[in-house]
């Protein structure tokens, strides 16, 4: 039974490690061409690097919202009503 956590823990950690890396080479790729493509309207604005910071904290409380409501609807719940029809 410990087996089948330490597997859950390491997928969800692999999975961590993988999303970490991703924004790491999305970031400075969305950048360079968020910039490259702003370069070319008259009224030309900076992109700071604090946005990127700023959409992914954003993100994450936008989904522990979600998961938190979620979580206290599905514990608040009856199980008798959800084995009723079943």
């Amino acid at each position: 039974m410990l087996g089948h956590y330490l597997k859950i823990a390491f997928r969800q950690f692999m999975g961590h490690k993988r999303h970490t890396l991703i924004n790491l080479i999305a970031w400075p790729a969305a950048y360079y061409f968020m910039n490259k493509w702003l370069q070319d309207f008259a009224y030309r604005i900076e992109v700071e690097w604090w946005v990127f910071i700023l959409s992914s904290v954003v993100a994450l409380l936008v989904a522990l919202a979600t998961l938190g409501h979620h979580a206290i609807r599905a514990a608040m719940a009856n199980p008798v009503d959800s084995l009723r029809y079943e």
